[in-house]
């Protein structure tokens, strides 16, 4: 299982949509099977506009985040995304 969350901007897109995860503003990796894989994984994640102020997700953490941090908080925190282009 994750045990925590680096965000970085992975600017390349994969042609296959289904690689990526769409999430919502609370989507967390604790308890998503979304998020299971081997160490080391890179996890595409899609995630909406206006996160910032929208849902009940927490962030923990402030590089690396804990696993029960909101995936898309997490990244407009860490200045990786903005709030309002997601």
């Amino acid at each position: 299982p994750i045990k925590g969350i680096v965000c970085s901007t992975n600017k390349e897109k994969a042609d296959d949509d289904s690689a990526w995860i769409k999430a919502d503003c609370d989507t967390k990796p604790r308890g998503n099977s979304n998020f299971d894989g081997e160490i080391d994984t890179n996890i595409k994640v899609i995630c909406p506009e206006n996160c910032a102020n929208t849902g009940t997700g927490k962030v923990t953490g402030t590089v690396i985040f804990t696993d029960d941090s909101s995936v898309c908080k997490a990244a407009i925190h860490n200045n990786q995304i903005s709030s309002e282009k997601g």
